[in-house]
């Protein structure tokens, strides 16, 4: 873990605790009016994510990394198993992949 999700889990783990951590990342969340924010290391330095659901199955994320690279992800669940993820870059290049998620009883 980097230093940066191991205070985010710190913090999460002290409000499922109950002691109500200071949790900067969901303070600044909550400002903006994100349903997810998310600060985490990439290969080059820290990657800021955030993004909002535009109906209940569309999420829609724009993130910047610390060397000023820009993408835009969108998430359209099909079904609660079944997720289409579509990835567009600031270099142009564009990414589609298929999530399935089973659980076991």
């Amino acid at each position: 873990l980097s230093a940066v999700q191991a205070a985010q889990l710190a913090a999460s783990l002290g409000v499922l605790a109950g002691a109500g951590a200071f949790d900067v990342a969901e303070i600044a969340r909550r400002a903006v009016g994100l349903d997810r924010f998310d600060v985490r290391e990439d290969g080059e330095g820290f990657l800021v994510a955030g993004g909002r659901y535009l109906t209940r199955t569309v999420y829609l994320e724009v993130a910047r990394s610390s060397v000023g690279d820009a993408s835009t992800r969108i998430e359209w669940r099909l079904r609660p198993q079944l997720t289409i993820v579509t990835s567009f870059l600031a270099s142009g290049d564009q990414r589609a992949s298929l999530r399935w998620r089973r659980e076991s009883n």
